[in-house]
């Protein structure tokens, strides 16, 4: 799911929105706002969508201002380096923040065919290594593709430039404005955007090295799936007519989105709702050139409460990644260590914490996570996730140095193992049987809940969340059967029927923003959200490809 980003940048700090700055926007709010109060065409009922009747007009931009740390310098408030996007007023959890449709975008026909041609080749070459990451191969390969689109906008006009060369200088330079700020100071919004040209003839000589390191520091990958699971699945499913449906975006330039500084504890959430195949308004003509694919549009809300001033930030990598790996691909794929709340605690345990029993765990429990994360077959030579899950929870209610705070972070770092532990326990014969006692049931959901409660202090309403929060309503949902059916008293399991119903419809319109005024919408989303987190390849068993 991993974002790229700036490398330059650093965990953000929150921020006043600097005075008389030609970098700003004052955008305010409410009007703005109103225009976009239902994304849901975006997320299930794109197809329906034609030029003119678009829920809102493309690229929409709220209550953000992009601020540079020179002028913050000038003005007393603070940006952690270079630029960086803050809100220019009081912002609610669910708020849409900006939407823009990709500049650029890998077209996933087209990588998935190179990719099958590598991979065909090489079987009849034998030239097939088990140990290649075919996930790093299929990074590679989405970034080539971006690096070929931008070289022929490199490319000089000739004849006939006109409007065509002028809107080929305004992708250009919006995507060269992703650059260090150092190299292209003053960057405007509207540049951002593509809505003006800076005039310059700078990208007329890019080095290809220089255009690579634009598109690894900034371009956003998959969201949900890793290049590793897409690998995988292409290489087993390549006889199905639409396993390239499922994906509206391989690897996609998106420069406004660029701007936003790392945290790992974030603020912001981001999907990625769809856009027709069949745009031909001029505004968007340059889609036309990436084939018949269906065009993605990246929508960004804010998941907590935001003062007016504070900066917007999210996390670079998976939001469930250790600390360990957390720090290590920061440091090199980024250049530097994040210094939010979450990695300053956790940082603390390898500090004051070097007992050999912990040093064990630690190391086993990032080996599964790396083993799942990259799709490896080592992991079914590992402990079992209900094993290690365990011990983690044993060395928590030991560890006296362990604060309440940084137990929540560390669950969050080990969401996929706790996700899988579940779903190991979910299996068990005393879950299954209703005439077993509801001890069972009870402890898994008090895990699940300080996983929720976990994840509202740190990525809330992020995909796991949704996936924990599932889990908990089927959880008291089983303890309320299984009361009915033994005529008890059903008083307590309706409260936690009703709290939980609410924490999820709470949490979704969170992520999703405002689905408009029909109830259905949201029950629609929360329906495809379980369909696809808590199913085996849900993902690619709905028809609305959102998550």
């Amino acid at each position: 799911m991993p974002s790229k980003k700036n490398g330059k940048k650093k965990s953000a700090a929150t921020t006043k929105v600097p005075k008389n700055s030609s970098n700003t926007i004052a955008t305010d709010s409410s009007d703005a706002f109103s225009s976009i109060s239902d994304i849901s065409r975006f997320l299930f009922d794109y197809s329906a969508l034609q030029d003119d009747a678009l829920p809102h007009d493309l690229p929409f931009v709220g209550p953000i201002a992009l601020v540079d740390q020179r002028q913050c310098n000038a003005s007393g408030c603070k940006v952690v380096h270079g630029r960086g996007l803050v809100v220019t007023r009081d912002v609610s959890p669910g708020e849409c923040l900006f939407a823009v449709p990709a500049l650029l975008s890998a077209p996933v026909d087209e990588v998935r065919r190179r990719f099958l041609e590598i991979h065909e080749t090489k079987r009849v070459e034998s030239e097939l290594n088990a140990d290649c990451s075919y996930g790093e191969e299929l990074e590679a390969i989405s970034e080539q593709i971006l690096l070929e689109q931008v070289q022929s906008l490199c490319q000089s006009p000739g004849a006939g430039g006109g409007k065509k060369e002028e809107f080929r200088r305004r992708i250009l330079d919006s995507f060269l404005s992703q650059m260090r700020s150092d190299d292209v100071p003053q960057t405007k919004m509207d540049v951002l955007l593509a809505k003006s040209s800076s005039k310059s003839n700078n990208g007329r000589n890019l080095e290809n090295e220089t255009i690579l390191r634009i598109i690894r520091k900034n371009a956003f990958g998959p969201d949900y799936h890793s290049y590793h699971v897409i690998a995988d699945w292409w290489l087993h499913n390549s006889s199905k007519p639409d396993v390239n449906s499922v994906y509206g975006r391989l690897l996609g330039v998106y420069p406004l989105a660029a701007m936003v500084n790392h945290s790992c504890c974030p603020n912001a959430v981001r999907i990625f709702g769809s856009l027709p195949s069949s745009m031909t308004n001029k505004k968007w003509h340059y889609l036309k050139s990436q084939g018949g694919q269906r065009h993605e549009c990246m929508i960004v809300h804010a998941n907590t409460a935001l003062s007016k001033g504070t900066e917007i930030r999210w996390s670079y990598l998976p939001p469930t990644t250790p600390f360990n790996s957390r720090r290590q691909s920061l440091q090199a794929k980024y250049g530097f260590d994040c210094q939010c709340t979450r990695c300053t605690n956790e940082q603390k345990v390898t500090s004051y914490v070097s007992s050999d029993e912990w040093i064990l765990l630690s190391k086993q429990l990032d080996h599964w996570w790396e083993s799942r994360r990259t799709n490896s077959q080592q992991n079914s030579q590992q402990n079992s996730a209900s094993t290690m899950i365990e011990s983690l929870e044993q060395w928590f209610t030991t560890g006296k140095v362990i604060s309440s705070e940084l137990q929540r972070f560390m669950r969050v770092g080990y969401a996929s193992i706790y996700i899988e532990f579940f779903n190991e326990a979910l299996s068990l014969p005393s879950i299954k049987s209703s005439r077993e006692n509801n001890d069972d049931i009870t402890n898994l959901l008090k895990l699940a809940s300080q996983m929720h409660f976990s994840f509202v202090s740190c990525n809330n309403a992020s995909t796991e969340h949704l996936s924990i929060l599932h889990l908990c309503y089927d959880l008291v949902s089983l303890l309320h059967t299984r009361a009915l059916s033994n005529s008890d008293n059903t008083v307590n399991t309706v409260s936690q029927v009703r709290f939980w119903t609410e924490q999820l419809k709470r949490v979704h319109m969170i992520r999703y923003g405002s689905l408009g005024e029909k109830l259905e919408n949201i029950r629609f989303v929360m329906k495809h959200s379980k369909a696809v987190l808590r199913n085996r390849d849900g993902w690619y068993a709905v028809n609305a490809h959102f998550i």
